[in-house]
């Protein structure tokens, strides 16, 4: 999976999971929780380091074909990388 196709995916099953989990939230059937201090991570757009290691394990930026299949609005192309987030996300392309 292409880094455009991660951000893609990611970006369109939050937008779809967003207004079910406010509403979960408004009606108090889920607890917000903190994040323990030093618990996140955060991963800025990799470097030329980061780059090459990407390509020498086989993956890239930009795929040509799924940034087609994206623009072309094709989502059946991809459920089997929405898979790996859950089948509650996949349920969402649905």
């Amino acid at each position: 999976m292409s880094v455009q196709l991660n951000y893609y995916l990611t970006s369109s099953v939050a937008a779809a999971l967003l207004p079910r989990c406010l509403e979960r939230l408004v009606a108090g059937e889920i607890q917000p929780a903190r994040q323990p201090e030093g618990a996140g991570a955060y991963y800025k757009w990799p470097d030329s380091a980061a780059f090459d290691r990407l390509r020498a394990a086989g993956h890239g930026l930009l795929s040509w074909r799924q940034l087609f299949g994206i623009l072309d609005g094709r989502h059946d192309g991809f459920r089997a990388e929405v898979e790996r987030f859950g089948s509650e996300a996949a349920a969402t392309l649905r």
